[in-house]
Order: structure tokens, then C-alpha cells, then sequence
């Protein structure tokens, strides 16, 4: 780490001006500052902002992003940093906000720190986690002022050129100015009055005028919605068709002076909020994905930075990529299921197990690493219910606490697999909307695995995949099973009764998998049936209704399964 005395130099010679902002580290930061002769020359001013009101009342940080983020995450580092920076109206503002102990704060654990650094264009993240091994309140302050004066430090050593990394900070959309116009001619007047309704019109004209608009209006919605989904689609294909020959084929990992991996010089150089990249071989799944402020700005903005329905994917706000040792414990990568095979629409294929077995190995890159990542879960998720599952954790106390997550996936995984994770793996999570595919709001697939070790050979073919016939499934989905299996035992009844359904009911024959996310099945009698696959062997039937190799209807998902009270 770099001495304040050699930052301070460094500032000095650059021209440059430095304002701080902190949180749990109460000032430590501008005392190291401070304790340098001369230093206010380029140091006029340092915040110490403890309590969210401060942050808020003197560091400008949004109430809205203290409520949703709490005071201790990139964002709120990233906008007390930009606060800083505009209020003492320095060249920089670095912020720092935290868990320093002794008792965990907002439910994140001792620790956990955020480092920001800001330009008033750009702002940068660091992030500190328990896994970084600092004990004590006092090293973990000392490590937050250490990482910011580095940051501070390659920001000046390679300005007036950018420092790698960052996200660009998006000024606010300006209202929309309202034009008045030009009162109607007579010519106007006149035209208007044959197609609107108009005073003198008798009801009959009123109503067929009424009909006639309304019909041209739904023809026009209909018709318009065809064309541009249609040019939007291929202009979309076009774009990222011409990034994927840019990024290129070929894994060219040679690396620049700054650690960055040489394929992504010139996709960093278009638009510096690039990521990484995803690509599923034997999909159309390759992407940029990009870094994220916290805004999920991403969702709807493609490549270009220009409005778009398919958006790109993009990286977790708490994922990090400052250098090439800043590696991430869970890598979270969110994309859209456009439902016609472009970004992560793909995604949704991986609840047929034929799909996942041939696909169980993806290629997920950052900027300075090139990673292969080994499937081992699947899970569907409802984020609305009580007590959700949080898929969404990048940081843990210790190993057991990892583990323990990991076991959650399991226990909510369709698939049970043969790939072990140990307590030393990194995550990842790739995620995607599934509303259409299980006919519930807001619902979720999330896709997870495990970065390939470097001791151990990749082959889908050893892979072992099963039906998990006692996956925790959301309550939405177990109370439609459970309705629509009754409605459909009555149905048979009745049918028995009458005999006009035959001898033959299916009553069971598919009911298998889907188990209330509150109570495990524990009865055999709702778990070991068994189906032919469509490899030919057996295995135990599908959750939810997903046969092996066939995409399931709606109906498929409501009534394919029961569940247990």
C-alpha cells in the first residue's frame, strides 16, 4: 500500500485536489492526510459523517438509497464520495463506510467495508469482506485507509489517462419541456370535426366515430409494437454480433500493463462500464456484461448506452473489478428473458435436464480473468414471498456459513448433481425473469456453479444429473399444485363414478418434485416415482412438471405435481 506522504506528493505534482468523506473510519483517513507537511494545498476538506442523517444532510447521498441500501454498500460509498467531491469542489472525493466492530451493522458482518473514489464522471469501488482475514476493529480500519490511499494513488499515477475500471455516473434525465401548440385554422377545425366527436354530432355519429378511433388506434399499437419489437430484435443481434467479433473466438489472455486481459482493450475503450463477458457454447448466449452502479442502469440500456427493451447483462452493484487480485467470493450477472432467444432468454432451457447436461460448463470472464464455471444447481425462486431466499449474498461470516449456503442452493436446486463444492469455490449466479415459464409474478431462475479448479479436467460427459425429488419450491407453486391436483381427483372420481373416463386414471402418475418451501416431503410414496427418460434410463420424474428434453405448458407447471401440507 502507498503512504499518504507519497500520495500527497503525487497529487501535488498532478495538480490535483483530494476531499474525504468517512464513515467507520472516523477520520483516520484525512488524519494519515493531514499528517503529511504541506498537505493543504491539496486537501481542503474532510467529512466525518457517522449517522445516515449526516450522510444525507452534508454528503447529498439520497434518502431513497439509505432506505433500500442502508448505510454500509457501494452505493452509498459511491455517492458520499460524489458528494464529497462536489461540496469541497475538489478534482477527487474518496469515501469510506463500513463495519468495523465490534457487533455487525445493518445484518452485514464484521468486516465488511466500501471504498468509493469518484471524478465527478466516474466513480470507483473496493470492497473489504470478512474473507480478506482482518480481525479487530483497529486492522480493519487501517486496511480501509490503506486501500483508499491506493486507489487514490493509481488514480493520479496514470491521470490525465483514465484509471481502469469504473462506472460512469449518469446525470439525471431533464424533465421533458412541453411545447404549446398553435391553436387550430379553420381547415383544421373543419378536418378534425368529420373524424372526432364534435358538438352537433347526433349519438349514432358520436358512437362510430368513438368505434372508428378506437379501432385505429388498437391497429396501430398492434401494428407498431410488430415493427419495432422486429427492427429492435435485429438491430440488437446486429450490435452484439459486432462486440462478439471484437471480443473475439480465440481466448487471447495475454494481458495489458494494467492486468487487463488484451481481448477487452478495445470494448473497454468504446464504453468503460464493461465488466466481463458470458458465453454458453451451443447457444446464442454471448454477451458483454457490464458493471453496475447500483441503478441496474443496464437492464434497459444496451452496449451503447442507448435505451433498449433487451438491455445487456450486467454484474451485481457488489461486484467488484479494480485489479486483478480483487477477485469476488459470488459473481451475480443479471440478464433479460426477451422470450425470443436473444440475452438470457436461452437460460430459462436449463430446466430440461438434457439442456443442462450439455451445458454445464459455461465461460464467464472478467476484465482481468478468464474463468470457466461448472454448473451444479438450478433453482426457481419467488423474491415477493415471506422470507425469501436470499440467492443474492457476496459475503459470509466464515466457511461454515458458506457452506450452509451452498447447501440452501442445493436443497432448492431441480437437479441434484456429482459436482462437490468446497468451502474454498467461488459462486456464480446467473439470473433471469421465469414468469412465463411458471406462470407466477416476479418469478426467478437462477442458474449456479462453481469456478473450474485448475487441477481438474472439464468433461459434461462425467457429469451426473437426478431429478431432486424433494426441491423447495415457492409457495405460489404449491398452492396451485395442491389446488389444481384436487380439482382434478374430483374430476376422476366423478369420471369413475359416471364411467365415461374409462378404467384408467393418471391421478399420481406425474405427481413427483415440488415440495412447500416451509416442509421438506419426507413421504417415499411422493417421491420415488419414476419415468423414462429421454436418454433411456430412469430417473425420478421431474419437478414441477419439466420433462427431460420438452419445454412444459403453463398447464404442465400448475398440474404436474403435488405437495405435502
Amino acid at each position: 500500500m502507498k503512504e499518504a506522504s507519497t500520495v500527497v506528493a503525487l497529487l501535488r505534482q498532478k495538480g490535483l485536489t483530494l476531499s474525504t468523506a468517512e464513515s467507520c473510519t472516523g477520520g483516520l483517513l484525512s488524519a494519515a492526510i493531514t499528517a503529511i507537511p504541506g498537505a493543504s494545498s491539496v486537501f481542503p476538506c474532510g467529512i466525518t459523517a457517522y449517522a445516515a442523517e449526516c450522510k444525507q444532510q452534508l454528503l447529498s447521498v439520497p434518502e431513497e438509497l439509505l432506505r433500500e441500501q442502508g448505510t454500509v454498500s457501494a452505493d452509498t460509498a459511491a455517492a458520499m464520495a460524489t458528494g464529497v467531491r462536489q461540496s469541497a469542489n475538489t478534482s477527487l472525493g474518496v469515501a469510506v463506510t463500513g463495519v468495523a466492530g465490534p457487533d455487525p451493522t445493518e445484518g452485514k458482518p464484521v468486516g465488511t467495508v466500501f471504498i468509493a473514489l469518484s471524478d465527478g464522471e466516474r466513480v470507483w469501488t473496493r470492497s473489504l469482506t470478512p474473507e480478506n482475514g482482518l480481525s479487530g476493529r483497529e486492522e480493519i480500519r487501517q486496511a480501509a485507509v490503506d486501500t483508499a490511499l491506493q486507489m487514490v494513488f493509481s488514480y493520479a499515477d496514470a491521470y490525465p489517462a483514465m484509471m481502469a475500471g469504473g462506472l460512469a455516473i449518469k446525470p439525471p434525465v431533464p424533465a421533458e419541456v412541453m411545447i404549446p401548440k398553435a391553436p387550430a385554422t379553420g381547415n383544421q377545425r373543419r378536418f378534425l370535426a368529420v373524424l372526432l366527436p364534435w358538438k352537433g354530432d347526433t349519438l349514432r355519429e358520436r358512437m362510430i366515430k368513438i368505434s372508428a378511433l378506437t379501432l385505429a388506434l388498437v391497429l396501430v399499437i398492434v401494428s407498431g409494437f410488430g415493427i419495432s419489437k422486429f427492427i429492435s430484435g435485429s438491430e440488437n443481434q446486429s450490435l452484439y454480433q459486432d462486440l462478439q467479433n471484437i471480443y473475439g473466438e480465440d481466448a487471447q489472455l495475454n494481458t495489458s500493463e494494467n492486468g487487463m486481459l488484451s481481448r477487452f482493450e478495445s470494448l473497454y475503450s468504446q464504453n468503460a462500464d464493461i465488466g466481463g463477458w458470458i458465453r454458453i457454447d451451443g447457444t446464442g448466449i454471448s454477451y458483454p456484461v457490464m458493471k453496475n452502479a447500483g441503478s441496474n442502469y443496464y437492464a434497459d440500456h444496451n452496449f451503447r448506452q442507448q435505451y433498449s427493451a433487451y438491455g445487456v447483462p450486467y454484474f451485481h452493484s457488489r461486484n467488484s473489478f479494480l485489479t486483478a487480485d480483487n477477485r469476488n467470493r459470488v459473481l451475480i450477472v443479471y440478464g433479460n428473458n426477451t422470450g425470443d432467444r436473444q440475452m438470457f432468454s436461452e437460460l430459462t432451457k436449463y430446466r430440461q435436464m438434457g439442456f443442462f447436461k450439455q451445458h454445464a460448463v459455461v465461460d464467464v470472464s472478467t476484465l482481468y480473468a478468464a474463468d470457466r464455471w461448472q454448473l451444479f444447481a438450478v433453482m426457481i425462486l419467488d423474491p415477493n414471498e415471506v422470507n425469501a431466499f436470499s440467492y443474492d449474498r457476496t459475503a459470509f461470516t466464515d466457511d461454515a456459513d458458506f457452506m450452509s449456503f451452498v447447501s440452501d442452493i442445493r436443497k432448492r436446486s431441480l437437479w441434484n448433481t456429482s459436482i462437490e463444492v468446497n468451502a474454498k469455490d467461488e459462486l456464480l449466479m446467473l439470473v433471469t425473469q421465469a414468469e412465463e415459464e411458471y406462470g407466477f409474478k416476479d418469478a426467478k431462475m437462477v442458474v449456479v456453479g462453481r469456478r473450474c479448479r485448475s487441477d481438474e479436467t472439464i468433461a459434461e460427459s462425467n457429469l451426473t444429473v437426478s431429478h431432486n425429488p424433494t426441491v423447495l419450491m415457492p409457495r405460489v407453486l404449491a398452492r396451485k399444485n395442491r389446488a389444481t391436483t384436487a380439482k382434478r381427483t374430483t374430476a376422476d372420481d366423478n369420471a369413475k363414478t359416471t364411467g365415461t373416463a374409462g378404467q384408467t386414471t393418471a391421478t399420481g402418475a406425474t405427481t413427483a418434485g415440488v415440495t412447500d418451501s416451509t416442509t421438506p416431503s419426507t413421504d417415499p410414496s411422493l417421491n420415488t416415482v419414476t419415468t423414462t427418460a429421454a436418454s433411456g434410463s430412469e430417473s425420478t420424474a421431474p419437478p414441477v412438471g419439466e420433462p427431460t428434453d420438452v419445454t412444459p405448458t403453463r398447464e404442465d407447471v400448475q398440474t404436474a405435481a403435488t405437495t405435502q401440507n
